[in-house]
């Protein structure tokens, strides 16, 4: 009777490497869907109510804030 050792240590690495580019990819993403609230507000908040231009982290942040602020629950109304 012969006893198969299975590597765990592989799997391990491949699943915490997947964690990792999922949370880049989902960090990516972020950032990219950010560029149109820096674009919106370094041209119309400037111009209309006196504030300054953002950077790209900061109309990350403003993007990120908004929407935990603003983000639909799953509330179920069904009676």
């Amino acid at each position: 009777m012969s006893v198969i050792k299975h590597s765990t240590s592989l799997s391990v690495g491949a699943t915490f490497s997947a964690i990792i580019g999922v949370i880049l990819i989902a960090f990516g993403l972020s950032i990219v869907l950010a560029i149109p609230v820096w674009l919106l507000w370094n041209w119309l908040m400037p111009m209309i109510f006196g504030l300054t231009k953002l950077t790209l982290i900061q109309a990350w942040g403003v993007s990120f804030l908004s929407s935990l602020l603003f983000k639909s629950g799953r509330i179920s109304t069904d009676d």
